[in-house]
């Protein structure tokens, strides 16, 4: 009886096959293994002509799922926020914008694992996903995911329409869970890994949020990167203070209808592990 795991002698047909298995999607309905495509340096077709790319970029390859879903490769040379920030001066000059609905059934606030996160819809209707990160040594790795579905076309609010989408239409979650007073935290940059974390909404109002990342950046350092991000969201510093493993601090918000926050930020940290240092952010509303 032949051994099912012994690997077979060098064949390029054996070696495609097993990749285009290994990227088709699992799921019913999607693209076939035989429409999956790889496109080494090269952007799909379908957005050659609506995509700018900024200054910088290259492209490292594109794999195309079917005719509905691309995932294009870039590398940039600059700092991820900076590539953002081009990014998003070319998009909306393109007449990409910023969507309304549907919203992603991912929390847009706390602390984020990469650089930057923002969505897209082209007039044409492809909506664009895009990440940027930041990589030590190295160039900053953008990612772009693409679908391309005509129902994306048209996703502005109409005339006395709420500027909100439903809780249906995000994954069935109750509208408190979509609003956080806590902002989307960029990481600082040469992260050298991240090892978990996750952002909470209660239905009271309070909400926290945290993440476990290995740095060159002491506690102090790594308190003030996510303190002048709060304070640009118009959060107040109370208090602060650091000493032995921690840094801590204290804040109020208060928005235009009234509502007002209190929140304690935390930086400590992990016993036998250089570098590597637990973020908390808590806030609850106050009376």
């Amino acid at each position: 009886m032949d051994d099912p795991c012994v690997p077979p002698a060098d064949n390029d047909a054996a070696y495609r096959t097993l990749v285009n298995r290994l990227l088709a999607p699992p799921y019913p309905g999607l693209a076939a293994a035989q429409e999956v495509r790889l496109l080494v340096g090269r952007l799909p077709q379908e957005v050659q002509d609506e995509l700018p790319l900024p200054e910088g970029v290259r492209v490292v390859g594109s794999l195309l799922r079917g005719t509905w879903e691309a995932e294009v490769v870039l590398d940039a040379d600059r700092p991820a926020g900076q590539v953002f920030a081009s990014f998003r001066k070319g998009l909306k000059a393109a007449g990409w914008r910023r969507p309304r609905f549907p919203r992603p059934v991912i929390f847009n606030h706390g602390f984020q694992a990469t650089d930057i996160l923002a969505y897209y819809r082209s007039r044409r209707g492809t909506a664009l996903s895009l990440i940027t990160r930041g990589q030590p040594g190295g160039p900053t790795d953008v990612r772009l995911s693409l679908s391309f579905h005509r129902q994306w076309k048209d996703l502005r609010p109409q005339a006395g329409e709420a500027a909100r989408p439903s809780a249906g239409a995000v994954g069935q979650l109750p509208e408190w869970a979509l609003d956080s007073p806590i902002p989307p935290l960029a990481p600082p940059p040469r992260v050298q890994d991240y090892l978990g974390g996750g952002s909470r909404v209660g239905g009271n109002g309070q909400a926290e949020s945290t993440i476990v990342l290995t740095t060159e950046l002491d506690n102090h350092a790594l308190a003030a990167h996510y303190g002048v991000q709060l304070q640009r969201a118009d959060w107040n510093r109370l208090q602060e203070g650091w000493g032995g493993p921690v840094a801590w601090s204290t804040w109020s918000l208060s928005n235009q209808q009234g509502r007002s926050w209190g929140g304690v930020l935390l930086v400590a940290e992990l016993p036998g592990t250089p570098g590597r240092r637990v973020v908390y952010l808590r806030v609850d509303p106050m009376p």
